[in-house]
């Protein structure tokens, strides 16, 4: 048999495009089906209801119609097809699911085998607070963002006399609301006494940290004359995968902290669901969040 009659044979094989497509339906709607029932075995219609909610989302979309294509692809024997399908299936899958995500987050996570607030046997005489925590939303308000625990944390330290005095850092790209001035308005909101809060610029924290440097060696004489003495026992306080390149680009500076982590991946008591096989735009969050800390890393940040 010659080429082009293999080539015709191949061709007269083929699924029509209509039947692939419905087969290929057939099989994501069943595993749909499957994850939906699983979820509603374990945790009943409430746990179902947010799996179908998952599914629907734009990455658990994207996530079903992917498959589809792969699957269509291999009913009709196209292998572009085939290979784009499942290979953005795969990548959704890898870096879009909770377990992954989270395992992935962890690498970059510094080390602690106590809770945060224990990391400080004695009290620091000063806690720096990195920015990047809060906002200002379009009616003005100052609100917290993702890395809010960051805040919160500084916050009971001083309510649990663990610090005698607060820097907040950061500087804003455009207008005037400046991290640091964010985190100073914030944390007063809340009890702090706004004497005890200091502020050093920087647009992201290589700066922060040569800012830092220039702070400690010429310390505020208000500070000095509040501590009694040069502030020498030091902690930093920021979400726990980006501590290790904050304490990275300290050591570069000549600082030595003792870090306090936040924010950690992962629960006291973790649990399986379902759920954490269906893709999230949060999981690709914290997936990114990793890539960008390796990254840093691989550049010698």
């Amino acid at each position: 048999m010659n080429r082009i009659e293999r080539l015709r044979e191949g061709s007269a094989t083929k699924t029509s495009w209509i039947g692939s497509v419905l087969r290929a339906g057939i099989g994501s709607s069943m595993l749909m089906i499957l994850l939906i029932g699983w979820s509603w075995g374990i945790g009943g219609k409430g746990l179902a209801d947010r799996a179908m909610t998952d599914l629907v989302m734009p990455i658990g979309l994207i996530w079903i119609t992917s498959l589809t294509l792969a699957l269509t692809g291999y009913f009709r024997r196209e292998r572009g097809i085939l290979l784009l399908g499942f290979g953005t299936w795969c990548f959704i899958s890898f870096g879009f699911t909770d377990p992954i995500a989270d395992a992935f987050l962890r690498t970059v996570e510094i080390s602690a085998d106590r809770p945060p607030a224990e990391e400080l046997d004695a009290p620091a005489d000063v806690v720096v607070l990195l920015g990047g925590y809060g906002y200002v939303n379009r009616f003005g308000t100052l609100e917290l963002g993702n890395d809010g625990q960051r805040l919160l944390l500084t916050a009971q330290l001083w309510n649990a006399g663990k610090t005698k005095a607060i820097i907040c850092t950061g500087s804003a790209h455009f207008g005037d609301y400046h991290p640091s001035r964010v985190g100073r308005e914030l944390l007063v909101s809340i009890g702090v006494p706004n004497e005890i809060i200091y502020e050093v610029p920087g647009i992201n924290t290589s700066t922060e940290m040569l800012n830092l440097k220039a702070f400690f060696r010429e310390p505020p004489e208000s500070l000095v004359a509040q501590l009694g003495k040069e502030p020498e026992r030091l902690a930093l306080v920021t979400t726990a995968s980006h501590l290790k390149r904050a304490m990275r680009l300290a050591e570069t500076q000549g600082l030595r902290f003792i870090p306090v982590g936040c924010s950690f991946s992962g629960t006291a008591e973790p649990t399986f669901s379902p759920r954490f096989l269906i893709p999230k735009a949060s999981a690709g969050v914290r997936f990114s969040r990793a890539v960008k800390e390796w990254l840093a890393w691989l550049v010698g940040r």
